[in-house]
């Protein structure tokens, strides 16, 4: 069966769209590319993208997947499970407000969304669908979840884990027991 491509949104800065795939075999298909920038977002099952022989990506409704403008790759469906995902097209006009930028030397072509991207994901998605949202609002939506999900992409430095044996124990602070002796004070009043 072939892919169902479908437009959802044509605004000035971003087009948002719909793919669903349900593949008869899990074989790859042929030698694709995009004329501009798009970040996939799965919403049900998994594909895979393949750039080059031997390397390649597994999109999942977790992740997010950078598909570059005039970039050749290959798409697959393991297990010939299918895939239903929102897509979110740019070029390289986005508005001068947005705070992300596409630089393909510092960024992997894949991301894992934090929770508050995939809920924006689904809310959108499901604003689409239902035509509850006008187009100002959708395509506000699809820019932030556009930024959201470039920067899961962009590699980061680790959170800082404070180990429990350094962790502060609140002697002589505001917030620990420091405040005693102004504790004391309240009591005798």
């Amino acid at each position: 069966m072939e892919p169902i491509r479908k437009t959802l949104l044509a605004g000035d800065a971003l087009q948002i769209g719909s793919f669903r795939a349900r593949p008869l075999s899990d074989a790859c298909g042929d030698v694709e590319w995009q004329t501009s920038n798009a970040v996939v977002l799965p919403l049900s099952g998994l594909f895979a993208k393949h750039d080059a022989p031997g390397r390649y990506v597994i999109g999942t409704p977790s992740q997010a997947v950078l598909f570059t403008a005039n970039a050749p790759y290959r798409i697959g469906f393991p297990g010939a499970i299918g895939d239903r995902a929102l897509v979110l097209r740019f070029g390289e006009d986005l508005p001068p407000d947005q705070h992300f930028q596409l630089e393909t030397d510092d960024m992997a072509t894949y991301g894992l969304l934090s929770p508050d991207a995939m809920m924006l994901r689904n809310l959108l998605w499901a604003r689409l669908q239902r035509s509850e949202a006008d187009a100002f609002e959708s395509e506000a939506l699809g820019l932030d979840l556009l930024g959201m999900s470039l920067a899961s992409m962009c590699p980061s430095v680790p959170p800082r884990r404070v180990c429990a044996a350094a962790a502060p124990t609140g002697r002589g602070t505001r917030e620990g027991g420091g405040g005693g002796r102004a504790r004391r004070q309240m009591e005798h009043r």
